[in-house]
């Protein structure tokens, strides 16, 4: 590209930037498929554009558990202790990837063999060098146990099935344990050469991060996780449900809706299936449309309780007839059912 189409496409993608769809410019494109850059052939547009798909579309993966030692680093901390480690190139690229992948909402967690997890964690607090931050890790499994129990135990932690994690590992007996133990997990193989480690992240696309709008609650779901887990231990403290929720003090916003929700009303809308009365499925531009619409009305529900902000998790839909009110559709997330905000 010339500097002007260098400038042309940064301008394009900046317009675009608040539509939920996934831009792809000629610099993505021969960086991801060189063979463009000497012959643009349809096959590697459509490859991309497959991939970009994929990327909106699969919204199933939403925890990625990464082993530590020759997976985030070179070098093992345990031995190496924790100044004595590296950082070269494809460490750092994977790092910033779950990192990137934790800002779009993914969860990320570590599973490592090591014997102490202050040497693990220090990692991340000491080393300037660390793209992925100790406070986007939701949780971790750092003890001599085997990876599948611990992936188990995250799965518990998180109230999430294995069928929604990956795994990522440099050791091959530990991959194989996990797929014979836990199926449902998708699996990566860290290779330990730097090339064939660079082409695995290069063409995994399970770790782009790209291609949907990330809402207020996608950044904050890594605490949201957090708090759950404070939940479940007052849960603990209460066997009765009325004593529970009594305790956590739950609070509800009702109110309408104001332009910076409706992204977050069109996802409630796509990913919510437990509790969508009537599978209402509504895009951003449709959201739009029933919060104009005079002849129709959307109402919004912000749930928090003394451990935090659960964030916008409810909306009901409706329209006006001459002499009522019609609920359209009503949509709540799964991650407040139980807590007393169905029955008010």
């Amino acid at each position: 590209q010339t500097e002007e189409e260098h400038q042309a496409t940064h301008d394009f993608q900046a317009g675009l930037r608040d539509v939920d769809l996934c831009v792809v410019g000629w610099p993505d494109l021969v960086t991801t498929y060189p063979c463009a850059a000497s012959n643009p052939a349809a096959a590697a547009c459509a490859m991309l554009l497959r991939r970009c798909t994929t990327a909106l579309l699969g919204r199933k993966i939403k925890v990625f558990v990464s082993d530590c030692d020759h997976t985030l680093w070179n070098g093992i901390v345990s031995e190496d202790g924790v100044h004595g480690l590296k950082f070269s190139a494809p460490y750092l690229e994977l790092q910033r990837k779950l990192s990137e992948l934790q800002k779009a909402g993914r969860l990320i967690c570590l599973a490592s063999r090591n014997s102490s997890a202050e040497d693990v964690l220090s990692v991340f607090r000491d080393r300037p060098e660390c793209v992925l931050q100790l406070q986007q890790l939701v949780a971790w499994e750092v003890h001599s146990g085997a990876k599948p129990e611990s992936l188990q135990r995250l799965s518990t932690k998180l109230g999430l099935s294995l069928d929604s994690f990956v795994f990522l590992d440099d050791n091959f007996f530990e991959v194989e344990d996990v797929s014979r133990r836990c199926p449902e997990v998708l699996l990566l193989h860290v290779p330990q050469k730097e090339e064939d480690f660079k082409a695995l992240l290069q063409h995994s696309w399970v770790l782009d991060a790209h291609g949907t709008q990330v809402t207020r609650e996608d950044e904050q779901r890594t605490e949201l996780y957090r708090q759950n887990a404070l939940r479940r231990a007052e849960r603990d403290r209460h066997p009765q449900l009325a004593e529970f929720l009594e305790a956590l003090k739950v609070e509800i916003d009702l109110r309408q809706p104001t332009l910076g929700d409706q992204s977050r009303l069109s996802q409630l809308c796509g990913r919510t299936n437990q509790f969508n009365t009537t599978q209402l499925r509504l895009s951003e531009s449709e959201v739009n449309s029933w919060v104009q619409s005079e002849t129709r009305y959307v109402l919004a529900a912000e749930v928090k309780d003394k451990f935090g902000d659960y964030g916008l998790v409810a909306s009901a839909f409706c329209s006006f007839t001459t002499s009522s009110l019609v609920v359209d559709g009503l949509v709540m997330s799964c991650r407040v059912l139980h807590r007393g905000v169905e029955q008010r």
